[in-house]
């Protein structure tokens, strides 16, 4: 059965706006459930249970996100200029779930794949809050062989640019003035 693109498109929106509503909550979890896991006091299949409990929100969460970005890119294949009543299109959807990929890795402090998905997110739209992320991602390589200070600048900078008046603006020029950059 083939199924519309404004149709694929409401599916994949549903699934990213449930992610999006879930993400919070279901991190927030799995971290209460690996602190379980590290207590010391549990028996290892207690501790084991956990783990697994916390790994399977995230891994819900990150599912949901692949379906949707799956039909964006079925839908952008099979009409690019196909559009939901609200405006939006596949490429926005598309982005919105790279972003949400970018903080859930964020989150779990895996900085170099959510620099992907930012700038993955980036490059089908750029958005102010995206700018942000990845400079604070990239604020986070710092040392020897591996430091993104100056790519952390211009993404701040970036996300400034779009619109100064923003509370994202601020945050990122609160970013930069503790970089010495103001």
């Amino acid at each position: 059965m083939e199924m519309s693109e404004n149709f694929l498109l409401r599916v994949a929106e549903g699934l990213l706006l449930e992610v999006m509503e879930n993400t919070n909550d279901a991190l927030a979890e799995a971290e209460q459930l690996k602190n379980r896991s590290n207590d010391k006091s549990s028996g290892f299949w207690e501790r084991a249970k956990a783990i697994s409990a916390a790994q399977g929100l995230i891994n819900e969460l990150t599912t949901n996100l692949r379906v949707a970005y799956n039909l964006c890119v079925k839908v952008s294949e099979r009409n690019p200029s196909a559009k939901l009543e609200n405006g939006k299109t596949a490429k926005q959807i598309q982005s919105a779930v790279c972003f949400q990929f970018g903080l859930i890795n964020t989150l779990q402090r895996r900085f170099a794949q959510a620099v992907e998905y930012y700038e993955e997110s980036l490059a089908l739209v750029p958005d102010q809050s995206t700018y942000f992320y990845l400079g604070l991602c990239l604020t986070q390589f710092k040392g020897f062989f591996s430091n993104k200070t100056a790519d952390a600048i211009v993404a701040f900078q970036k996300c400034i640019e779009i619109d100064p008046t923003t509370d994202f603006a601020v945050k990122a020029g609160m970013e930069l003035a503790r970089l010495g950059k103001l």
